[in-house]
């Protein structure tokens, strides 16, 4: 027996330790000697009970999930409970109290009773003290305290702030708002203001705002202004606070005959005045969304139809006189109840909800509300009128026409009818089919959607649907067979990035998808792990890089059924599109282009750039711009540049430059011309050419017949062709490629001859413009200047479908000269080192053929480097290659010119192919994704007779001699 004594006592005993352990162990010690104290305090004993757990209710004491702290606390005294202190609860976020007595002033003396940030909520507890707020508090709710004096908010960045008082004792305390810190860091979410008894009728509501609540002025809050029936007889001014969310007003009049301009999108008014002295509104409130003014002196209905963005509209209890608005908004909520509107209704109020209850309407009740008054929801809607069908009571008008004219059968997560005379309620039609709810519902339309039950479960269950619409003499009943709907798809998105695991991932939208039908994606042998976004929406991603093409994307079904459908995937970033210039010691390179949707700068641990052999730190990040700071460097010439966001790499050959790295004036442009020295390039000063502006200009004569342009001088001619445009791959491989046979003219008058070319969705074009008188402009931050005889060839290429973001444009124009003997003809190239021609010349008797090249452009407004090369070479003729980078405009400049040569004529020594070789000039990248436009400017400038013929074949450069009947000639197909 003392055995089993033993026994039992040692199971009470580990009982009893055991519920010790588990009631609040993880409960700091200082903060459960707080709440046994806060249990005795507040009389907490029979709702926590021995053995005490006070995580057992969360309704007074709300511990956080692990049980470890408390989060929040609600109090209720008994009017003479003291506050007490709370400071050991560290983790204290919300506090709530109601009749107590601030004997201690906790405001005041704040740091004494807590030891955090905390949100404040205090009914009723004798508060009439407030100091320095000073960060204290997220939420502040003072209602029905007997606070006076000022209020000091300190730099306290609220989120929502409410000082109110309800009890008449209080209505003659008055508090004043000041911020002594810095007033433009208080920073109010939501904003309660009492008007009290005491406040005189000049009482200015902006210069209060904006001396206590300059924020208010700087970001969108709620704002609630009330006032008091013992202030009700004063007026005020119409606050005038910009950007407000949400306005309230309740029991303040305004002066009359004031219209304030308000940037707020909703507003609510009760028992205050808003109208003018003749009864009219006096508010534009015409751009709001969501507008309710009940009582506000309004007693002239406005014209509804001004407010275009309303979704809300209410207008009830102002006694407004006017007539019955038609053609009702169905997508608006309206409410006209307890005014003196006259007239008679539509057929737009069975569209949607509109509630008209005591007016003066006449006419007939229509049948979509008179089939259902019944129903006490729709009586208090229409009652209080003078219908010749309805007189305001229990004898209801027959109901004889209800249809259902079109069933949608059974749709992803529910199904949908149309009709005539439908019900509004739920409550007035039942279905066979249980836990089917109401999404949407008017006189003509009603939605439904499956609550608790899938869409594959109804089919296997039910054959048909029956709907049965209760009215107020009879029930209609209608029956549909179900059919199983087998899905279609309907849109494949573009590829997103997954910015932080690498990849992409898809949406797809079908028809008719069920919620509980599997469906596997792949996309060719790719896997697309599902993740289902909506009823109609489905989202997969594939967490690897693959390359740009057309693939296929099967969808299976559960069904059995299957889809197939192809999309050719492009990445969409990152695209760099220009580039600034920065010296070699280093400095903050911007770069432009296209790297995400809604990306910032928390992306940038995702987000690598490399120029170079070098990286650049990222400093700033959005969709179209990086900023990111390049180290000192020893690298000359052109340099590649590398984009990854998120695993995804975007690489982008030869498209930065130095600014060291421009090409330098040659002889100090002979003392004829400014050097440009960030291009290297010389501006010669008026008929002066050349590289040095060593050579004299001349001037030739031009004439034009169709697609033709003939520039003669000497009887020679020169030859320009844009051949065409290529797509290469990052690496330099031919992608796409598209010659232009034939050009349409657009355009013909005596200076300007415009030529376009279509080709699948892009749009090629190019303009020849004859300078009559020197013109200076400005390209890509430079001055730049055209002399008469100067002939400006524009070209551009817009909406250029590209099969890779990766790729870049090339765009081939080829030059040819053909002379009318073999005498002597020189050639010069000059090029910046391997990458890219700056100018050329090609010199015959005394005459020389000049072209320049600088290797800037503008991609997309911003300049950016750009190179030409020599793609292919003859003995008469020269391609060239102009790259271009991705960008919606790109813009680039070059000329040519014909001029005197400074050199002692020796005669031909040869007459060799070789002496008759002779190359076309640098050139400027542009590249082109919307719309690219490349600009060349070709300057010819002849000591004889020239001929530029440009036909449909190409453009042909010829040059006769005075002794020679025949013609040498370069013709460009």
């Amino acid at each position: 027996m003392n055995l089993l004594n033993t026994t039992i006592i040692n199971i009470l005993f580990i009982l009893s330790f055991v519920n010790l352990i588990f009631c609040n162990p993880l409960l700091p010690r200082p903060e459960y000697d707080n709440l046994l104290s806060l249990r005795t305090h507040f009389k907490l004993e029979n709702d926590y009970p021995e053995p005490i757990d006070f995580c057992s209710r969360s309704n007074i004491f709300k511990c956080n999930p692990n049980n470890q702290s408390i989060l929040s606390i609600n109090l209720n005294g008994d009017g003479s409970t003291v506050i007490p202190s709370f400071y050991n609860f560290t983790t204290l976020e919300y506090l709530k109290m109601k009749n107590v007595i601030d004997a201690n002033h906790f405001l005041v003396n704040y740091n004494q009773f807590f030891s955090s940030q905390i949100s404040l909520e205090c009914r009723n507890c004798n508060i009439s003290r407030f100091a320095n707020l000073n960060k204290k508090y997220a939420i502040l709710i003072l209602i029905d305290n007997p606070i006076s004096g000022e209020i000091d908010l300190g730099n306290t960045l609220y989120s929502f702030f409410e000082i109110q008082n309800y009890n008449p004792l209080y209505l003659f305390y008055s508090h004043k708002y000041i911020s002594s810190f810095c007033p433009l860091q208080v920073n109010i979410q939501k904003l309660t203001l009492q008007i009290t008894a005491n406040i005189d009728v000049d009482f200015n509501f902006n210069s209060t705002i904006d001396t206590s609540f300059p924020n208010l002025a700087m970001r969108p809050i709620n704002l609630k202004l009330i006032g008091n029936d013992l202030i009700s007889n004063n007026k005020y001014n119409f606050p005038q606070i910009p950007s407000l969310n949400y306005l309230e007003l309740e029991n303040i009049n305004f002066k009359p005959d004031f219209v304030p301009s308000l940037a707020i999108q909703n507003i609510m008014a009760t028992n205050s005045s808003l109208s003018t002295s003749n009864g009219e509104l006096c508010i534009d409130l015409t751009q709001l969304d969501y507008i309710a003014l009940i009582n506000v002196g309004v007693t002239i209905l406005p014209d509804i139809t001004t407010f275009k963005r309303a979704r809300i509209l209410s207008l009830q209890n102002n006694d407004m006189i006017g007539t019955f608005p038609l053609n009702l908004n169905n997508t608006v909520v309206y409410s006209f109840d307890n005014n003196k509107l006259t007239g008679q209704l539509d057929q737009s109020v069975c569209t949607g909800y509109v509630s008209f209850a005591n007016n003066k309407l006449t006419g007939p009740l229509p049948s979509c509300l008179s089939c259902y008054l019944k129903n006490s929801a729709i009586r208090e809607r229409v009652i209080g009128n003078q219908f010749s069908n309805y007189n305001n009571d229990q004898v209801y008008p027959p109901c004889d026409d209800v249809q259902i004219n079109w069933f949608s059968n059974i749709t992803g997560q529910g199904f949908d009818i149309k009709g005539v005379n439908l019900p509004f309620m739920k409550s007035d039609i039942t279905l066979n089919i249980p836990k089917v709810a109401i999404s949407t519902s008017n006189g003509t339309y009603i939605a439904f959607n499956f609550d608790g039950i899938t869409s594959t479960q109804v089919l296997e269950t039910y054959k048909e649907i029956i709907f049965t619409i209760h009215t107020t003499n009879r029930d209609f009943i209608f029956k549909y067979p179900l059919v199983q709907q087998y899905p279609s798809l309907l849109v494949i998105s573009d590829a997103q990035p997954l910015l932080n695991n690498g990849g992409y991932y898809f949406f797809f939208i079908f028809a008719n998808l069920q919620s509980d039908t599997l469906v596997k994606v792949t996309m060719d042998n790719y896997q697309c792990i599902l993740e289902r976004r909506a009823d109609a929406t489905i989202r997969c991603a594939i967490q690897e890089n693959f390359p740009e093409k057309i693939y296929t994307f099967t969808f299976t079904f559960n069904l059995p059924y299957t889809i197939s459908q192809q999309k050719r995937f492009v990445r969409k970033f990152p695209i760099v599109t220009a580039t600034s210039l920065v010296p070699k010691s280093g400095g903050l390179v911007t770069i432009y282009g296209t790297f995400g949707n809604n990306i910032t700068n928390s992306n940038i641990p995702n987000v690598t750039v490399s120029i170079g052999q070098l990286a650049c730190a990222v400093q700033s990040l959005v969709d179209y711009l990086i900023e990111c700071k390049l180290p000192p460097s020893g690298a000359s010439g052109p340099q590649n540049i590398s984009v990854t966001i998120g695993g995804v790499r975007g690489f982008f050959p030869n498209l930065f430059l130095y600014s060291e790295d421009a090409a330098q004036c040659p002889k100090s442009c002979s003392g004829n011309g400014v050097c440009l020295g960030k291009i290297g390039m010389c501006l010669c000063y008026y008929g002066w050419g050349g590289a040095d502006c060593s050579n004299r200009q001349l001037m030739g004569s031009i004439s034009h017949n169709g697609n033709t342009t003939e520039i003669s001088q000497d009887q020679v001619r020169f030859g320009l062709t844009i051949v065409g445009i290529q797509e290469l791959s990052f690496d330099g491989k031919l992608l796409k490629e598209r010659i232009f046979d034939r050009w349409n003219q657009t355009t013909n008058n005596e200076t300007i001859f415009s030529y376009t070319h279509l080709y699948e969705d892009s749009i090629m074009g190019y303009q020849i413009e004859e300078i009559t008188q020197q013109k200076s402009f400005e390209f890509a931050g430079y001055n730049m200047s055209l002399d008469a005889g100067t002939f400006k060839l524009t070209a551009n290429v817009s909406n250029w479908v590209f099969i890779s973001s990766l790729s870049s444009l090339q765009l081939l124009i080829n030059t040819s000269l053909v002379s009318s003997e073999d005498d002597c003809t020189q050639t010069e190239i000059n090029s910046f080192g391997e990458s890219t021609l700056t100018h050329i010349t090609i010199e015959k008797d005394g005459k020389i053929f000049y072209g320049k090249f600088i290797d800037r452009m503008l991609s997309d407004g911003k300049p950016t480097y750009s190179s030409t090369k020599i793609v292919n070479q003859t003995s008469n003729s020269i391609l060239l290659g102009i790259s271009l980078p991705h960008c919606t405009q790109c813009i680039l400049d070059p000329d040519f010119s014909i001029l005197i040569s400074n050199k002692e004529q020796n005669g031909c020594k040869s007459t060799t192919t070789s002496n008759r070789d002779w190359v076309v000039p640098t050139a400027v990248v542009v590249s082109i994704v919307g719309a690219a436009i490349i600009g060349v400017v070709i300057s010819v400038l002849l000591s004889r007779f020239y001929y530029i013929k440009i036909s449909r074949k190409g453009v042909i450069f010829i040059k006769k001699e005075k002794k020679k009947s025949g013609a040498d000639g370069i013709q460009m197909n």
